[in-house]
């Protein structure tokens, strides 16, 4: 996880970075995002062109976790001309990473010293599970 160190997104792990956060770094490294009527989200590249399609179905939390995640593989991206990742299909080195990158993304560490996060996501089983994941990545990886 030395990995989530080495991030050099603008306020990444100091702030819960929000989906405009996350479409502008789209914007500046070109990569589409498409929201489309599919399974699961996954993230490829075609012909150079990088592109995230992520499930139209999902809302809020989810699709910003969903959105991060995808831009982890991104980060990771070999620089081949033909390559795709699929969140959830596998669980590989890269998808747990990814889940770590998009934890982190929207539960900084800051978030941990109060109940802020929580507070914003009333009733969220979802948001409750992610910040029981992010205090299990800073308790084992200090991040």
């Amino acid at each position: 996880m030395n990995f989530l160190r080495r991030v050099k997104i603008k306020d990444f792990n100091r702030r819960s970075l929000t989906e405009d956060d996350a479409l502008e770094f789209c914007k500046q490294e070109n990569i589409t995002v498409i929201e489309a009527d599919v399974p699961t989200s996954f993230y490829f590249v075609c012909k150079g062109r990088a592109f995230i399609v992520l499930k139209k179905s999902l809302k809020k939390l989810k699709k910003l976790f969903d959105l991060w995640h995808e831009i982890s593989h991104h980060l990771h991206n070999s620089s081949s001309q033909y390559e795709a990742y699929f969140f959830g299909l596998i669980e590989s080195k890269n998808e747990i990473e990814a889940d770590a990158f998009a934890t982190v993304a929207i539960v900084p560490l800051t978030a941990l010293d109060n109940y802020e996060f929580l507070d914003n996501h009333p009733r969220s089983r979802f948001a409750r599970n992610l910040f029981k994941e992010r205090q299990r990545l800073a308790f084992l990886y200090q991040i």
